[in-house]
This record gives C-alpha cells, sequence and structure tokens, in this order.
C-alpha cells in the first residue's frame, strides 16, 4: 500500500511540478528578455550567478522547514520542484530569438503583456517547452532528495525514495534482484515514453541552440 501511494505521490508532484515550472520559467524567461525591462541585465546576472556558486543544502533546509514551515507537507515536495536556472536560460535563449517587430506590431494591435506571451510567444517556442518538460519530468520524476530532507511521514514519500532504499537495502539473493529491476523499470518506463513523443522538439531546440 505504501509503495502504491508513493507511486501516485509521485506521479502527482511530477505533473504539478512539470506544469507550474514550464507556467513560472516561461513568464520568467519572457520578461528577462523584453529589452524594455530596465533591470533584466542586473535579474539575469542574478540567475547566473547561482549556477556558479550555490548556497548549499542547509540555508534551503532551514527556508523550507524553519522560514516557511513546510516541513512534513505536500508543499515542501512541490517547491523545490517548480524552478530551474537552466531551464530558464534555455526558455530565455529562445525567446531572444523572435524579432522585436513582432512583439511590436502586437502592441500596436492592442495585445496586452499576458496576452502577447500566451498567444504569440508560447506558440513560436514550443520545441523549448517541450525539451523544458522533459528535463523538469525528468528531474521531478527520479528526485528521491526531497522525501529524504523534507518529510518524515513514509506515506509521503515518493516512489525515487523507495527505490533507492530498495538499492541499498536489497542483498544478492534472486528474489530481491527481481523486485529491484522491475521497480527500476517502472521508473524508467515513463521517462523513456515522454523522450520518444517529444523528441523531435528537442532535436529543434538543439539545432536552434547550435545556430544562435
Amino acid at each position: 500500500v505504501v509503495v502504491f501511494r508513493a507511486y501516485a505521490t509521485t506521479i502527482l508532484l511530477t505533473l504539478g511540478g512539470t506544469v507550474l515550472g514550464l507556467l513560472l520559467q516561461t513568464m520568467t524567461a519572457y520578461v528577462l528578455a523584453r529589452k524594455t525591462f530596465t533591470w533584466r541585465r542586473a535579474f539575469s546576472f542574478f540567475f547566473y550567478f547561482t549556477t556558479l556558486f550555490s548556497g548549499g543544502l542547509v540555508p534551503y533546509y532551514l527556508l523550507i522547514t524553519t522560514t516557511l514551515g513546510l516541513r512534513d507537507s505536500y508543499l515542501a515536495l512541490l517547491l523545490p520542484l517548480m524552478f530551474s536556472v537552466y531551464n530558464l536560460l534555455i526558455m530565455k535563449s529562445y525567446i531572444l530569438g523572435i524579432p522585436d517587430s513582432l512583439i511590436e506590431a502586437a502592441k500596436i494591435d492592442g495585445c496586452g503583456e499576458f496576452r502577447i506571451l500566451f498567444q504569440i510567444v508560447v506558440p513560436l517556442i514550443k520545441p523549448a517547452l517541450a525539451t523544458v518538460a522533459i528535463l523538469a519530468f525528468q528531474a521531478s520524476w527520479n528526485n528521491a532528495e526531497i522525501s529524504t530532507y523534507y518529510v518524515n511521514n513514509d506515506m509521503m514519500r515518493t516512489f525515487a525514495f523507495y527505490l533507492s532504499s530498495m538499492i541499498v537495502g536489497m542483498g544478492n539473493n534472486v528474489a530481491g534482484r527481481g523486485i529491484l529491476a522491475a521497480a527500476t523499470l517502472v521508473m524508467f518506463i515513463p521517462n523513456l515514453l515522454i523522450f520518444i513523443f517529444m523528441q523531435n522538439k528537442v532535436l529543434n531546440t538543439m539545432a536552434h541552440s547550435g545556430i544562435k
């Protein structure tokens, strides 16, 4: 029962983290790509700086558990999955390839920023969205650390946590290795399927990045 609950938790967290992450990162990337945003260089440097130097696990742990008081909550599992600076940089580089004249023409026609983003920009960056969706999905689906650090309730842990525990705890007996192989296959199949269905979009993003 616990394992099935963990699998359901993993599915919900992965879907929620991927969808909310795409929304948040797309809006952030759009703002940072707009040349009319005065502080775009400063904020871009701020995000880029975090990829070079990290504050470490302890400050982040204290932020989630003490400052926000989210220990043993699903929100503590969801928040770390909602944002990735690397995915943000992919989105930003793709949005920068959209001609400014297209956005200016939309403004002349009376479009607001949200309408420009969701009706003009988003359809043009579908390959980048697909790539970021795959990366976010894999990061969420395979994440075992969040269950280790932020929850003590076994009913709230993810399937990746139990899989990692099985890898450590299983002996060399045949039955144990068989169960471990089956669990690994269950974890691997969704990653394979999502890549198969979106591989063309990923290749388009890679080609675009190479040209840029």
